[in-house]
């Protein structure tokens, strides 16, 4: 499952693990934002082609913290459910902070990343994932894996517009690391 691969990934940022808590829908809390885009990146990528949508709401926790994400409130779960709202229908993810500048300008950024990868051919992903994943290899040892050339392998890197959404991971994590507060 999923859920249970990202729990185990992430779990020294987790303060709640991440459950289903009805339906299709799922919560968790954990402590930097930059983890949370990372753990639903993973989701979404786990459970392509179904599309996924998320809400990351990144502020206070008023009560005390508890293994269950249902006992625990505060300003980042009403702000994660704006989120959830405002991330429409699509795969896309979508984050609050109570900072709207903040807000929009890395709510674009996640839009046009979505935005690329939606154009995605199966291939494209397939390629994507493991080029990301792997970021120390060289094209010919990523082709050697997909038992291809290499300038296939680099065909389709460029098609899929690979080294602009390794960049804008690399800013969402760095614009988030930066924002030190729980997120869910």
């Amino acid at each position: 499952m999923s859920l249970e691969k990202v729990n185990r990934t992430y779990r020294s940022s987790i303060l709640a693990p991440l459950i289903i808590t009805r339906g299709d829908e799922f919560e968790g809390a954990l402590k930097d934002a930059a983890a949370c885009f990372k753990a639903f990146r993973d989701i979404e990528n786990d459970l392509f082609p179904v599309q996924v949508r998320g809400g990351i709401g990144i502020g206070a926790i008023d009560t005390d913290f508890s293994k269950l994400v249902s006992e625990m409130d505060g300003p980042a779960f009403h702000l994660a459910r704006e989120a959830l709202k405002s991330a429409g229908r699509k795969s896309c993810l979508c984050l609050k902070t109570g900072d709207e500048k903040i807000d929009c300008s890395l709510n674009l950024l996640l839009r046009l990343y979505w935005a690329v990868k939606g154009g995605w051919t199966r291939r494209q992903r397939e390629v994507a994932n493991f080029y990301l994943s792997h970021s120390n290899l060289t094209h010919a040892e990523i082709a050697r894996h997909f038992g291809v050339s290499q300038p296939a392998i680099s065909k389709v890197i460029s098609a899929a517009n690979l080294q602009l959404i390794k960049e804008a991971e690399e800013l969402l994590a760095q614009c988030l690391s930066e924002i030190k507060s729980a997120c869910s």
